[in-house]
């Protein structure tokens, strides 16, 4: 009989700790906001990389003319096999521009290919 007594006890406590005040509701309710503020901003952030990552085009990268291959010479707009091996050849350059003073490529070429390119 005993341990149904004290049972009888221990409901109404345990009934009493499950209830919730109006304040603590109120918290709640203010902490969740901030949390969910802040995962939509982080959220915005990773879908603006997201975005960014899809749009980049890896045909736009500048391409170092001391140290690009053959293959990634040839790959600019109107770069010929014969233009490439020059580039090669008359390695190193102190500027992108070199390429048109020592008449490794031409004017019109060069004009295709010059914002991609940088001397490192």
């Amino acid at each position: 009989m005993k341990p149904h007594f004290n049972l009888l006890l221990a409901a109404p406590l345990l009934l009493l700790g499950c209830t919730s005040s109006p304040r603590s509701q109120d918290i709640v309710r203010r902490s969740t906001a901030a949390a969910t503020r802040t995962i939509a901003s982080d959220v915005k952030g990773a879908a603006l990389g997201i975005r960014d990552g899809l749009r980049h085009d890896p045909n736009n990268d500048p391409v170092d003319i001391n140290h690009a291959s053959k293959d990634a010479l040839e790959s600019l707009p109107g770069v010929t096999s014969a233009e490439a091996a020059r580039i090669i050849e008359n390695r190193p350059y102190g500027h992108s521009a070199d390429l048109r003073r020592r008449h490794i490529l031409a004017k019109d070429t060069y004009d295709k290919v010059s914002s991609r390119l940088v001397a490192h």
